[in-house]
């Protein structure tokens, strides 16, 4: 694959920073993308290690969950992170929480270090929210091999406001970025220091002990307790958001009885 990269994201910068606190990392950086998750399962395919991150400055076919299109602007962080992970460990499927949990915890380190406060809500399954829209996706894809599972987890960030035009795009989860949710300077070389870091410590916790994980998602998360509306199947379910189960999936409270349901059109909170 002929990938061009430009100058002006500083990845040795990155690689350095984290040299102690990581396995081998090899960070690629690309001008353009059609979608950093697919270009990167394609590497993958060829044998591309374990650490293998891909950053664009843009993608032209971003996607989020079930192929929905996702704005991919400059000025925001669009990257895709290459895992191996053990097959006899704890639910894979709990890999995409465990992603979504770094990289809000990630934020909030920056945005503390500057002596401010960021509010972030995580919403189930893959969304990472503030007040005042959504900041970030998250998509997480994967494929077993003889030896372990393969996960290429994508995430989208707002670093910046998006444009007008963009925002008329947008059809659900109204934008919101970085800079406008908490005035302080954003990298994208330290919001991927940040996130890569603690997604490292997490997935040490999903591999040892995945109830840690569950707590600390469900404690972040701004479903649970609330009346929520789910999109799954041809009729919406209603009910009350109780947590998760030890897969990630998501327990809700309804007139007949709790249920669980592992992946959702969309979600909506009914206050």
């Amino acid at each position: 694959m002929d990938f061009q990269s430009t100058t002006t994201f500083e990845k040795d910068h990155v690689e350095e920073t984290l040299h102690n606190l990581l396995p081998p990392l090899g960070i690629l950086h690309v001008s353009e993308s059609t979608s950093t998750n697919r270009d990167l399962m394609t590497m993958a395919e060829t044998d591309a290690p374990a650490w293998t991150v891909l950053v664009s400055d843009r993608q032209t076919e971003g996607r989020g969950r079930r192929s929905r299109p996702w704005a991919s602007p400059e000025g925001g962080l669009y990257f895709s992170t290459l895992l191996k992970l053990p097959r006899d460990k704890s639910p894979i499927t709990l890999v995409p929480l465990t992603v979504g949990l770094a990289l809000a915890e990630g934020l909030y380190e920056i945005a503390a270090e500057q002596g401010e406060e960021l509010s972030l809500q995580l919403k189930w399954p893959n969304d990472l929210l503030s007040s005042n829209g959504k900041l970030a996706g998250i998509l997480c894809e994967t494929a077993l091999t003889d030896s372990h599972w393969l996960v290429v987890a994508g995430v989208g960030i707002n670093i910046r406001p998006l444009g007008p035009d963009i925002r008329k795009s947008v059809q659900a989860n109204t934008p919101t970025s970085l800079m406008e949710e908490c005035d302080i300077e954003w990298t994208r070389e330290a919001v991927l220091i940040a996130f890569l870091r603690r997604l490292k410590e997490r997935l040490d916790q999903w591999e040892t002990d995945p109830a840690i994980i569950r707590t600390d998602w469900t404690a972040i998360s701004g479903l649970m307790g609330k009346r929520i509306r789910v999109r799954a199947g041809k009729e919406p379910i209603f009910g009350i958001a109780e947590g998760i189960n030890d897969n990630g999936a998501l327990k809700i409270r309804t007139e007949e009885g709790s249920i669980e349901i592992n992946a959702a059109e969309g979600i909506e909170v009914h206050e």
